[in-house]
């Protein structure tokens, strides 16, 4: 099954780690939304939160804040429905690249939290 145009794999995007900029951010944060969608399995889940590690740290915590907008519709809503091996994962990916931001976290904050809150069960070890 061909790809659709414009998507970039997490290998083509660890090869060019010496680049600040991310080509077609768009294109390739739609796709990568796609592949959170909660019908999919935990090993899609898996990968595409690995190759959301990848591009944050190829377009930093500058970049990251000004994108925010692209990267947020896709895993604010995962946690929600995501499996259990997911959401350490997520947690911490939302942990080493979104709380850095501070306080260019503060436009995206309430949907930041009402991303978290369905996903927090009462009691839970995984949490800790």
């Amino acid at each position: 099954m061909p790809r659709p145009a414009g998507f970039f794999p997490a290998s083509a995007l660890q090869s060019n780690l010496r680049y600040s900029l991310l080509p077609r951010r768009l294109v390739i944060s739609k796709r990568l939304a796609q592949c959170l969608h909660p019908a999919l399995p935990s090993g899609v889940h898996l990968k595409a939160l690995e190759t959301y590690e990848i591009i944050f740290k190829i377009v930093g915590t500058k970049w990251l804040a000004k994108d925010l907008f692209l990267y947020s519709c896709g895993l604010f809503p995962l946690l929600a429905h995501a499996a259990m091996s997911v959401r350490p994962v997520l947690l911490g990916l939302y942990e080493k690249y979104f709380l850095p931001l501070q306080k260019l976290l503060l436009p995206s904050l309430q949907a930041f939290v009402v991303g978290l809150l369905p996903g927090l069960e009462e009691g839970s070890e995984i949490y800790d």
